[in-house]
C-alpha cells in the first residue's frame, strides 16, 4: 500500500496576517493590563504613600479617604484629604476633592508633572477661617 504525504503550502499572506494578529493581541493585552494596574492597584497604594509621606514632611497627621486614577487620561482625584493640626485633633486643612490633571511630560522626566490642579474646599473649613471684616 502506498502512503501519500500531504504537504500544505502556507501562503505568505497567511503568515503576515498571523503575525499582525499576534502583535495586535499583545498590544491589546498590554493596554488592558495598564488600565487594570492604573485604575485598581495604584489607588490604594497611592493613598497610603500619600498619607505617610505628607504626614512625615509636614509633621502632622494626614488622612486620605479615597484616591481614584484614570490611567488613560492621566487624571487622578484625591477625595477627603484632611491634614490635622500638630496636636492631632483639630483640622488644619481639608479638601473634599483635589483633582490632578497629569502631563505626558511626566513620562520623560520620571516625575509627576501636572497641567492643572483643582481643589474643592469643605464648607466647614471656610466657616472656621477668621476673615477680617470691615469696621462699621
Amino acid at each position: 500500500m502506498e502512503q501519500r504525504t500531504s504537504t500544505t503550502e502556507v501562503k505568505p499572506s497567511d503568515t503576515r496576517a498571523r503575525k499582525a494578529r499576534k502583535i495586535a493581541t499583545i498590544l491589546a493585552g498590554g493596554v488592558l493590563i495598564y488600565g487594570i494596574v492604573g485604575a485598581v492597584i495604584v489607588p490604594p497604594i497611592a493613598r497610603k504613600v500619600m498619607a505617610d509621606q505628607l504626614g512625615e514632611k509636614l509633621g502632622r497627621v494626614v488622612h486620605v479617604e479615597k484616591v481614584s486614577v484614570n490611567p488613560y487620561t492621566l487624571r487622578a482625584a484625591v477625595h477627603g484629604l484632611r491634614i490635622l493640626e500638630a496636636d492631632g485633633k483639630s483640622v488644619f486643612a481639608e479638601f473634599s476633592r483635589l483633582d490632578l490633571d497629569g502631563s505626558i511630560v511626566s513620562v520623560s522626566r520620571l516625575a509627576p508633572v501636572f497641567d492643572r490642579v483643582d481643589r474643592t474646599v469643605f464648607a466647614p473649613l471656610l466657616d472656621s477661617l477668621e476673615i477680617a471684616k470691615p469696621k462699621t
